[in-house]
C-alpha cells in the first residue's frame, strides 16, 4: 500500500507528483507510475503538504510541515530554496499546507 498525502499531475498529464508523508515528494511518469526520483525533505508532521509544478516543468513547490515552503529542481532534484512562512502573528513551525503559483509569460 502507498501513503500518500496529496497528488497533482503537471500541465500535460505525464509527471505525477505525490506527497508520500515518509520523506517528501516522490515523481511519477504518468500514467505508467513507474518512479522517476524522490524530493527529500524533513516531516516531523504527519499532514497533507500540497505540491505544484510551474509549467515550464524545472520547478517543484511544495508545502511543508515545520514553517517552510520548499522549492525544489525537477531536473537536478536539488533543493533550490526555502520559502519562511511565520513571523509575529504566525508560529514559525506553522504547516504551510497550502501552495499555489501564478506564472508571468515572461518567466
Amino acid at each position: 500500500m502507498y501513503n500518500s498525502g496529496y497528488a497533482s499531475l503537471n500541465y500535460d498529464g505525464k509527471l505525477l507528483l505525490v506527497s508520500n508523508l515518509k520523506d517528501g515528494i516522490d515523481e511519477f511518469q504518468f500514467p505508467s507510475l513507474e518512479k522517476v526520483q524522490t524530493f527529500t525533505h524533513p516531516i516531523e508532521k504527519n499532514c497533507i503538504l500540497q505540491t505544484r509544478l510551474l509549467p515550464s516543468g524545472n520547478l517543484i513547490v511544495t508545502g511543508g510541515d515545520n514553517g517552510f515552503a520548499r522549492v525544489f529542481n525537477r531536473i537536478s532534484g536539488q533543493l533550490v530554496s526555502e520559502i519562511h512562512h511565520g513571523g509575529r502573528h504566525v508560529p514559525f513551525d506553522h504547516p504551510v499546507m497550502t501552495v499555489r503559483l501564478t506564472c508571468r509569460s515572461s518567466w
